[in-house]
């Protein structure tokens, strides 16, 4: 463990990587509960082989401009002499170095980038496992990429409906969590045939553990595809 503060810093500083990677997979991929073992030895793991990439593209620089580049060597060898004297050199590389391997820490945690690499070699896509995906995050997140229209048919009889917003990426499907809905937000009251564009609502939440059927539409485009605003829409109630 650090022992002073200068030791302090240079162990938070080289954990950055792994602490970046684990908040971008949070917000990627399934959340799972991990053991307090479990997610430090994954930020280790990520920090440690993060900082040794860097490592090696200080190798390679080092190779190709040896007059602009840090002497590693001379660093383990000297009694410090050669650290006062270079240090502006010395601490540029070392925030260059450490932005390098946060950046592939950042990259190695984005799904929909290696997704994209995948498609590009025409590779299936590299999705999470199922063992740890709800089935919202099935729908919403593996299947398209594009924006979704959702409906919601709830236990009293009503039916909500709206594009997508947020869903909670908790990995157990368990009625206690919600899904954001943004506008236009259409409804159904219990007992009518019929539905109404809310005026003047922008969004909604919906809790699962009201929903009794969900359908999904995916739309194509980056942008949803505009919804018309008639008086009432007919939208089929359940048996």
């Amino acid at each position: 463990m650090p022992t002073t503060f200068a030791q302090l810093m240079l162990f938070v500083t080289m954990l950055t990587p792994g602490l970046v990677y684990t908040l971008k997979r949070e917000r990627s991929a399934p959340s799972r509960t991990l053991s307090a073992f479990r997610e430090t030895a994954e930020i280790l793991l990520v920090s440690v082989i993060a900082n040794m990439a860097a490592l090696l593209l200080l190798s390679v620089c080092r190779v190709l401009l040896p007059g602009h580049t840090p002497d590693v060597g001379e660093i383990v060898r000297g009694s410090g002499d050669y650290v006062r004297s270079h240090y502006r050199l010395l601490a540029l590389w070392a925030g260059g170095l450490l932005a390098a391997s946060t950046l592939l820490a950042f990259l190695a945690a984005d799904g929909r980038l290696l997704n994209a690499a995948a498609r590009s070699l025409r590779r299936p896509r590299r999705t999470p496992s199922d063992a740890f995906a709800s089935a919202w995050w099935s729908l919403f997140q593996e299947e398209h990429d594009g924006p979704v229209h959702v409906g919601c048919h709830l236990d009293d009889g009503s039916y909500v409906a709206g594009m997508l917003r947020s869903f909670n990426r908790d990995s157990n499907d368990t009625a206690d969590r919600e899904l954001t809905l943004t506008g236009p937000i259409t409804y159904r009251a219990p007992g009518s045939t019929q539905a109404q564009i809310l005026d003047g609502v922008g969004a909604a939440a919906v809790s699962a553990r009201r929903i009794t059927l969900m359908t999904v539409g995916f739309l194509a485009g980056a942008e949803p595809t505009p919804v018309p605003e008639p008086t009432n829409t007919s939208v089929p109630s359940l048996p």
